[in-house]
């Protein structure tokens, strides 16, 4: 499942994988995947118009097991 992970402003930074723990950030035809640590992840997040938002995004583990 995924969730859009967006700044206070609404902008849109990318996609986690709820299952996996990867946020996956698109900027033209590249992307970048990044795997949450467990502690959780700081970004600067600087938008076309120049302004910078700082966003922290926390990602949880779940017990479950895939056989």
């Amino acid at each position: 499942m995924e969730k859009d992970i967006r700044t206070k402003h609404g902008k849109l930074i990318g996609k986690l994988d709820e299952l996996a723990g990867i946020l996956s950030i698109k900027d033209g035809n590249k992307i970048t995947f990044i795997e949450i640590p467990p502690d959780g992840l700081n970004l600067s997040y600087t938008a076309g118009d120049g302004i910078t938002e700082k966003i922290h995004i926390e990602f949880e583990k779940s017990n479950h097991q895939v056989a």
